[in-house]
């Protein structure tokens, strides 16, 4: 059986995120809790450890000022590259001192799509393939002449971050 985890337990492992928005992003079904499997009703919604990891991501994304429609893009990107399971196995391994190498999410935009990439070695380069893009294409992009700015998340620190 799975481990899961209260709003309650998220909060206090994602330190900067708050009640209040762990509620939030999860009625904008963002964040989709674990199904419920008792009786009755007055139980307390539960998340998984995937769960968890993206709140960690919605928590350093919330600086950027970033709509909630990117938001989501960006959570259902990771849900995609991460198979089931594999987060967990990321921080078993992490807790075991078994590094993990570097996986980072490029995130850029212009006036009319966002677009991400990953980076598996911790290197950028001057085109890069997009991973995923609001109009779903995957395209060569030049980052030197199409974009002023971007957001560059560390997805392995993320994922060393998460206090359990």
């Amino acid at each position: 059986m799975r481990k899961t985890y209260t709003k309650g337990q998220i909060v206090t492992m994602v330190p900067e995120l708050k009640a209040n928005q762990v509620k939030y992003y999860t009625e904008q079904q963002v964040i989709i809790p674990e199904p419920y499997t008792g009786e009755g009703t007055g139980h307390s919604r539960e998340y998984s450890i995937e769960s968890v990891f993206h709140f960690s991501v919605i928590a350093k994304l919330a600086k950027y000022s970033l709509k909630l429609k990117h938001i989501k893009l960006i959570i259902d990107i990771l849900r995609n590259i991460f198979k089931p399971g594999e987060i967990e196995e990321n921080i078993e391994a992490l807790n075991e001192n078994i590094s993990l190498g570097i996986l980072t999410l490029i995130i850029t935009w212009d006036d009319e799509n966002l677009i991400g990439f990953i980076s598996n070695d911790g290197l950028f380069y001057d085109e890069m393939t997009a991973f995923f893009s609001e109009d779903g294409k995957h395209y060569p992009v030049d980052l030197r002449k199409r974009f002023t700015d971007a957001i560059i998340l560390d997805l392995t620190s993320i994922l060393e971050n998460i206090k359990f």
